[in-house]
């Protein structure tokens, strides 16, 4: 059922293909070879920066491109290898480009994880890489009263456009 490498990218591409005929599998973007690469929103480069990162891990490198292109992705890596800025950078520069809500607009992005620990690790990442950009992150999980999430949740969501030249 899925074929890794069935695309024109050979043996060098670890993207799952779900049919090796598909159309868009020719189409499969290239990786990242630098966070200053042509197409990748500087907001990225500069997070990364900021986190401490000079390179992408392989995850990351693979993961950007689809994701910023729109595709849905299944990614299944180690411990440690960067899957969760795999998915928030994209979704952080997809909140940067994205139209400012009405104050009762609601989220921009939606992360879902599978657990309380998971979930607040995730929101410490994004707390951490949002600040910069000017976005807010919001967790929603059990163990905690549930009235201060949603007050946490109504409070309007601050969201900075940048000029597509930033991005």
């Amino acid at each position: 059922f899925w074929l890794r490498g069935a695309c024109a990218r050979g043996d060098a591409c670890s993207f799952a293909h779900a049919d090796s005929t598909d159309v868009n599998s020719a189409r499969c973007p290239a990786t990242i070879e630098s966070l200053s690469a042509h197409g990748l929103p500087r907001c990225i480069g500069r997070a990364m920066l900021h986190l401490g990162h000079r390179t992408a891990s392989s995850i990351q490198a693979q993961a950007w491109p689809a994701a910023l292109r729109g595709h849905d992705l299944l990614c299944r890596a180690p411990t440690g290898s960067g899957k969760t800025l795999a998915y928030l950078l994209p979704a952080t520069a997809h909140a940067l480009a994205a139209p400012k809500p009405p104050s009762s607009g609601g989220p921009v992005a939606l992360v879902l994880v599978p657990t309380r620990e998971l979930a607040m690790q995730v929101l410490g990442v994004c707390r951490t890489l949002h600040r910069p950009c000017g976005l807010r992150s919001e967790g929603i999980y059990g163990g905690e009263p549930r009235e201060d999430q949603v007050e946490a949740m109504a409070v309007s969501y601050t969201h900075l456009t940048l000029p597509t030249s930033d991005l």
